[in-house]
């Protein structure tokens, strides 16, 4: 279920993506023995070291926006050196800058280093493997970083100008395509590589259904026109040519477009059957008259389509076979949903539940006794209440995975007490894959977090319990893709400035970044977790401080728009201050302090076992400030994240602390 981007979206107006058919076959947190604060280290701290002469300066108009706002900004700080101009990463080139006289990158695959931490807000959060690919920088100027956090490689980028993907789909561990309204994609090795196979102008792509490598079908509409109705096409080769399907006769056509608030779905079994169910609407969603459900059969590849049996006051609507569906009626202050094994002659309910709202949503069935209902409340506030019902026995008994309540979209639908322990993954529900009886995948989409929202993950695998996985990938759209319960492909888009795929080989667990399109010149956005390289003035500078001062020093392989490290500040007892564009990190042999009363604090668990507290504070001037403190060998380690009024991830900081590498003086 797609939407469109940024601002607060009226249900209404989400768009469809594409469906994918299910394959067959406080506290202080080390006892300072020293009060050491972020901010009375660096206010104590030398500012004599200037930007290092052979630090990249890659400038664009996207990244100068950024370098003006980095530097302190938390309450007290000082060195204003941190305001010479830093590097910055170049928009069309992801590569990690000033690799000269520096190594770069050992061989990489473009996954995300150390490991994506299940968030928990109680101590002993869960920790996640690792799947960094490691690497051996050289030595540079007789100093050297020692591979240990998994080092990252740039991931490939292209430029897409006005490509909107908003939909993703896999057959197989190496096939799939990326849809927008006017274009598809299509890689064939997994996401690492991706060509335009296919745009249009004259027609809007709906939604997509590929039974396999080659064969596809698409829903599409003409582009600006209302009236043309919906119309089927088929590919034979891919997606990289569509024909369109002509019905028979009128009679056997699909019906007239979509109206306001509905929602569409295509599923074919093979090149022959296929149905499309489109959604209905009500008329507190839209302010309009109330749309019913429908749903069509096809059995001969689109030449002839017959309605399917609805019944009365169905929100959504799915069919398995001719004879097995089940719908969603809404009914006020109650919703149900019904099931029929006669092709929709009679309809039973078979499980009824309160409500405070009029609901929507979508079914999803496989097979007769497989039932997925999505059901949405309340909507307020870029917020919705949801939950996710599913029965493995053709609605004899149901599960709720999921059951989201939220302070703008109200309880959720059906589970009026519903808590945290079955929050879904966002605070709207997006894109749901349903792979088999017990596992079932889906993005949400939280839009105030963030510059740009974040897009998280959950599963169930078992269809009765749910879990969410990490969080913390920028945008504000996320589909999702599975061809089994461990392997699947997400999606996220922001802004319209930049598209991520993201892979996992572990049922989400753990998602790398396998590829970014930037759709727009403003497309590399701040807080990108990319490589950093060092110079070889750099290392020696940073090694030579940290033994001179008698401190192991530790420098990230990741950071936020490629940052790179252009300032040291020393005051020589044993600790230091590393600057970048957007981070500072204290590192010293002492213990550290938290900041008083956080607002927000919780336990992280690093690739390594270790631990890490997570705080958020606001200072005076109203700026989010995020920390991260962490101990790296026998350095203790304060993060800081210091751009202005963007506060990003703990995610991204945790893979950031992931990422640190010791630097070491090379042996002669």
């Amino acid at each position: 279920m797609g939407r469109t981007d940024n601002t607060e979206t009226p249900r209404s107006q989400r768009r469809t993506g594409m469906r994918r058919r299910r394959p067959r076959h406080r506290a202080a947190w080390w006892t300072a023995t020293l009060a050491l604060t972020g901010s009375a280290l660096l206010a104590g701290c030398g500012a004599s070291h200037t930007a290092n002469a052979e630090a990249p300066a890659h400038q664009t108009a996207s990244s100068a926006d950024a370098n003006a706002q980095s530097g302190p900004t938390s309450e007290g700080r000082g060195g204003g050196a941190a305001s010479t101009a830093g590097p910055a990463n170049q928009a069309g080139a992801n590569t990690a800058g000033g690799t000269s006289g520096a190594a770069a990158s050992g061989s990489q695959d473009g996954r995300g280093s150390g490991s994506n931490p299940t968030h928990t807000p109680e101590a002993g959060s869960i920790g996640e493997t690792g799947n960094g690919v490691g690497g051996t920088r050289s030595p540079a100027a007789g100093w050297s970083l020692v591979a240990g956090g998994g080092q990252t490689a740039a991931y490939p980028l292209q430029n897409a100008p006005g490509f909107a993907p908003d939909a993703v789909q896999f057959v197989d561990s190496a096939h799939g395509w990326l849809v927008g309204p006017n274009q598809i994609y299509a890689t064939s090795d997994g996401g690492r590589r991706w060509a335009e196979v296919y745009q249009t102008s004259a027609q809007t792509i709906l939604r997509v259904d590929f039974v396999n490598r080659d064969t596809g079908f698409a829903l599409m509409t003409a582009a600006g026109s209302g009236a043309s109705g919906l119309a089927l096409w088929q590919t034979s080769d891919g997606g990289r040519s569509w024909q369109k399907v002509t019905p028979a006769s009128a009679a056997d056509a699909l019906p007239g477009a979509l109206q306001s608030g509905q929602q569409v779905q295509i599923r074919f079994l093979d090149a022959r059957t296929g149905f499309v169910f489109l959604s209905g609407t009500t008329a507190e969603m839209t302010g309009a008259s109330a749309v019913p459900a429908a749903a069509y059969e096809t059995t001969d590849g689109g030449q002839h389509w017959r309605a399917l049996p609805v019944p009365k006051g169905a929100t959504a609507v799915a069919y398995a076979d001719a004879g097995h569906g089940t719908a969603l009626v809404s009914g006020g202050t109650q919703f149900q949903m019904e099931r029929t094994s006669d092709g929709g002659a009679t309809w039973q309910t078979v499980l009824q539940k309160s409500t405070q709202n009029d609901v929507t949503g979508q079914v999803w069935m496989d097979t007769p006794r497989d039932i997925w209902v999505q059901v949405i409340g309340g909507y307020g506030m870029m917020q919705e209440g949801y939950t996710l019902f599913h029965s493995a026995d053709a609605g004899a008994t149901w599960s709720t995975p999921v059951a989201n309540a939220t302070a703008g979209g109200g309880p959720a639908p059906g589970v009026p007490n519903a808590g945290p322990a079955t929050a879904g993954p966002g605070l709207v529900a997006d894109d749901i894959d349903v792979v088999d009886e017990g596992h079932a995948f889906e993005a949400g989409v939280s839009l105030p977090t963030g510059p740009y929202g974040i897009v998280s993950t959950g599963r169930t695998g078992d269809g009765v319990h749910w879990q969410n996985g990490p969080d913390g990938f920028p945008g504000s759209f996320g589909a999702i893709s599975f061809v089994n319960d461990q392997q699947g492909w997400l999606v996220t888009r922001a802004d319209n400035r930049f598209a991520d795929v993201f892979a996992t080989v572990d049922g989400g667990a753990n998602w790398s970044l396998i590829y970014q399109f930037v759709l727009s010149p403003q497309g590399v956005q701040n807080g990108r977790l990319t490589p950093i390289a060092y110079t070889a003035n750099q290392l020696q500078e940073a090694g030579q401080t940290g033994q001179r001062d008698g401190i192991p020093v530790w420098l990230p392989t990741l950071g936020l728009d490629n940052d790179a490290l252009h300032i040291v500040k020393t005051d020589g007892d044993g600790s230091i201050g590393l600057v970048y564009n957007h981070i500072w990190l204290i590192e010293s042999k002492h213990p550290v302090d938290i900041p008083s009363e956080p607002e927000v604090q919780y336990q992280e668990q690093l690739a390594d076992g270790s631990a890490a507290r997570y705080v958020e504070t606001t200072n005076q001037r109203g700026q989010v400030n995020q920390f991260l403190f962490f101990k790296r060998g026998s350095t203790y380690v304060l993060m800081e994240y210091l751009q202005s009024n963007a506060p990003y991830s703990d995610w991204q900081m945790v893979r950031v602390a992931n990422s640190l590498e010791a630097v070491t003086q090379a042996s002669s």
